[in-house]
């Protein structure tokens, strides 16, 4: 059964550990890991409000100083009525508001 599972987590002692591979470029076009290599961080789940996430405005003059929704879709009309081109654009910025609860985990390897 566990031979199945192809992903990279594993429980032990009551914790599931998963691997996070998310990167982010960077102004310099360098590549950077979110969490670093022998690394994690670990918090609990099914606690109450704890996480949220906010949306940013969207990157259109309609939306300028406007407060932020979690998703902006517009749709433009070709001038001969061939086609409809649809833009969708999502800025949603996830916060742990309470960030005392992440703990910060190191690898002895």
């Amino acid at each position: 059964p566990l031979r199945q599972d192809v992903r990279r987590n594993f429980p032990f002692a009551g914790i599931v550990f998963e691997e996070y591979a998310g990167t982010v470029t960077l102004s310099t076009q360098t590549s950077e890991r979110l969490v670093p290599a022998n690394e994690g961080i670990a918090f609990p789940l099914g606690t109450m409000d704890t996480f949220t996430t906010y949306g940013g405005p969207a990157n259109l003059l309609e939306a300028a100083n406007t407060i932020g929704l979690p998703l902006y879709a517009r749709q433009h009309l070709d001038p001969k009525g061939r086609w409809i081109d649809l833009m969708t654009e999502a800025s949603i910025l996830p916060v742990n508001k309470r960030p005392r609860i992440a703990i910060r985990l190191h690898s002895s390897n």
